[in-house]
């Protein structure tokens, strides 16, 4: 039994040179991931953290005491919201895409310190497998239009 491939070189070569101009401007694919990572800090607000390195440690009974007596019966980290909504895109280009938040006790938060550690960016292993198959989706399909 004999086989035989054949190999059409100008498409062959299209395929190749769509996925080193992906490669060398990524920044359609990090959109995607800056998109999917934004959802994932809300998530965090929501979920208490599961979902970027483990659930957050409860409050205190003495802040929640006085959280339930000022009103604010809303999840950990979210009383007024100013920093749920204060991320934003610091950086986005072909050499990555970076994320801030631009209130000032948010790093208190990020890494512990003054505040209890309630961790809000991150990367579990899910959402590094996501970033990468966004990736991975946008260099075939670079590969599949040339």
């Amino acid at each position: 039994m004999k086989m035989s491939l054949t190999v059409d070189d100008k498409k062959a070569k299209k395929m190749i040179e769509g996925v080193i101009k992906g490669i060398k401007d990524p920044t359609p694919a990090l959109k995607q991931i800056e998109k999917y990572q934004f959802k994932q800090i809300d998530e965090a607000f929501k979920t208490a953290g599961k979902n970027i390195a483990g659930t957050w440690k409860k409050l205190s009974p003495n802040y929640l005491k006085s959280k339930i007596r000022s009103g604010f019966l809303t999840p950990i980290l979210v009383r007024t919201g100013d920093m749920r909504k204060s991320n934003v895109r610091k950086k986005l280009n072909r050499k990555g895409l970076e994320i801030k938040n631009k209130k000032d006790y948010f790093k208190d938060h990020q890494v512990g310190g003054k505040l209890p550690r309630r961790q809000v960016y991150g990367h579990s292993k899910v959402m590094i497998k996501r970033a990468l198959t966004i990736f991975q989706d946008y260099l075939i399909k670079l590969a599949k239009n040339g």
